[in-house]
């Protein structure tokens, strides 16, 4: 038997070992993926056990290479936690270059991250279809510095959903590539490149603290053509949270850019994939002005960041929304039908709303009358049963169906722009209304008190509207958003003019010739109150809420 092969084999073993032990492996911090399973890995350099991630002036150079390269999930990024020793304003940076087991001297990314804060999370982004071998590591020093101060320690590796941005936090401040932040003068300016990647559920979130009258924040997007496009939001006094979905922006957005004035101090600036429900939380002027998520989806879904128990449907158009609301609103609201249950062969032909507005009591009502008498729902009414009861609007009981918290409103992208507005508002104070017990008190107050002489054109125009005049808490509640649903600079006009055409039709006139006369003597003795109680009502919801006749968004 012929030795010499086994004895070449066995030597290029025992030089294998030995050029792997040439690199010692790694046991002062951890490198995990995904699934948070550690990895083993070496390092190129020779610094002592446990101490592999500590750079100074002195260890300003070290690559770790995995012992097996993989390939990251998709959609991740890689993070580094890193503490630094504090050095005033010569802070030092930390170069990070990431390598496929192809590529050794050609990175597939790269970055370079000011070390501020005694503690940095640093995230670099990962390439689609990347296959990672090994990370380096380098510390950038401004100035020279006492040769055994130790700068900056790698406290571990880990692979996590991708973040592009900056968030402040418990463990430090977390910073990606491809996110600035500068100062000009005193206002803040933040921006992201490359926010987007075509996932789903991704927005950009910004949160700020802000001290009294802090003004407007300002965004700005860039297409791949240079092009801008803005958005101006309202900050609100205190912890503030703005959330956009990427579908508030243009399509192909490759930068995005804030302007925060003095007085607004952000502790979050990022774009990341969002868990369903947080993602549905929402100012409604991203409602108004997302474009639609899902192809051919009958709505999309949101709630009210300002009151998140309130459910908002964004309905493809109205013949959508009323497959699934419309015998609801003859069940809650419509002369003659309120509390009975209609089939389509009765209330098909006649006109349901172009935006609508729930409370619990009456949704839970509705849901129980068709299960009590085995009324036929069609397909749609009962995916919205169950979305009620998930997103608590409903709760199940040992007696059924009952009321949960909030309420559910809905609009139309089948309304033109300016009418979505005004609806949006109309249907959001309601959603105020049903929610908010303090505020229901005060306008049931409100509308008790007016002399009946008074309230006569509101039930009038409400019984021409087709509502149930009977119930107070309906005309309360109308009587609210009508006057809310326009800026009050229009609120006279809306009501002395525009009303008046609406009601008096020749139709209508036809059987009512007196009507008219009326309705002119009604005006002219009360027409400068409609003003005065908006005022009062919108001076309410300013104070609570931060929000006005005519807007209760913040994003524009």
């Amino acid at each position: 038997m012929n030795s010499k092969p086994l004895l070449v084999a066995a030597a290029l073993a025992a030089a294998a070992l030995a050029s792997a032990c040439a690199r010692p492996a790694v046991s002062g911090f951890a490198w995990k993926d995904g699934q948070g399973r550690e990895l083993a890995f070496r390092q190129s350099a020779s610094w002592e056990a446990g101490r592999e991630g500590a750079f100074s002036a002195v260890r300003r150079l070290n690559r770790y290479t995995l012992e097996k390269p993989y390939a990251p999930g998709k959609g991740s990024c890689l993070e580094l936690s890193v503490a630094a020793a504090p050095l005033g304003d010569a802070a030092p940076a930390l170069g990070l270059s990431l390598y496929s087991p192809t590529e050794r001297s050609k990175a597939l990314a790269a970055a370079s991250f000011p070390l501020r804060a005694a503690h940095s999370r640093l995230v670099l982004e990962l390439p689609p279809g990347a296959i990672v071998s090994s990370l380096e590591v380098s510390l950038e020093l401004p100035a020279p510095i006492p040769e055994a101060a130790i700068e900056a320690q790698v406290l571990g590796i880990a692979e996590l959903p991708a973040f592009r941005g900056y968030e402040a936090g418990k463990e430090g401040a977390k910073v990606s590539s491809g996110f600035s932040y500068t100062m000009r003068g005193e206002e803040s300016r933040l921006a992201i490149d490359r926010p987007f990647d075509g996932r789903e559920r991704l927005a950009l979130v910004l949160e700020y603290r802000a001290s009294p009258n802090p003004g407007r924040i300002q965004i700005e997007s860039l297409d791949r053509d240079g092009a801008p496009s803005s958005l101006s939001a309202i900050a609100r006094p205190g912890q503030g949270r703005l959330l956009l979905g990427a579908e508030a922006f243009e399509e192909g957005c490759v930068s995005i850019r804030a302007r925060l004035p003095s007085g607004i101090e952000p502790s979050a600036f990022y774009t990341a994939q969002l868990e369903a429900r947080d993602f549905e939380l929402a100012d409604l002027g991203r409602v108004l002005r997302s474009r639609p998520r899902a192809s051919g989806g009958d709505y999309d879904l949101y709630r009210w960041d300002l009151v998140p128990s309130v459910v908002v449907m964004d309905f493809a158009d109205y013949a959508t929304q009323d497959r699934y609301l419309k015998r609801l609103a003859f069940f809650v609201e419509k002369a003659g039908y309120r509390g009975s249950l209609q089939p389509d062969a009765v209330i098909g032909p006649l006109h349901g709303w172009n935006a609508h507005d729930y409370r619990p009591e009456d949704l839970a009502a509705f849901f129980r009358e068709a299960a009590a008498k085995g009324f036929p729902l069609n397909r749609e009414e009962l995916a919205l049963e169950l979305l009620l009861a998930e997103r608590g609007v409903l709760v199940g009981s040992g007696k059924g169906i009952e009321a949960g918290k909030g309420a559910l409103i809905s609009i139309a992208r089948e309304s033109p722009p300016y009418l979505r507005r005004t609806f949006l508002v109309h249907e959001s104070t309601h959603a105020i209304f049903f929610a908010d017990p303090e505020y229901r008190a005060f306008v049931q107050a409100e509308w008790k008190a007016m002399g009946k002489e008074e309230r006569w054109f509101w039930k009038r125009y409400f019984q021409w509207m087709v509502y149930d005049t009977s119930s107070e808490y309906l005309m309360a509640n109308e009587y609210q958003a009508y006057l809310l649903q326009q800026p009050l600079r229009k609120v006279e006009e809306y009501f002395t003019r525009n009303l008046p055409a609406n009601l008096l039709v020749p139709e209508v006139l036809e059987r009512e010739p007196e009507l008219r006369s009326k309705v002119e003597a009604y005006m002219e003795r009360y027409g400068s109150s409609f003003a005065r109680r908006a005022a009062t009502l919108d001076a309410w919801l300013a104070r609570k809420y931060g929000l006005a006749a005519g807007r209760t968004y913040s994003v524009e």
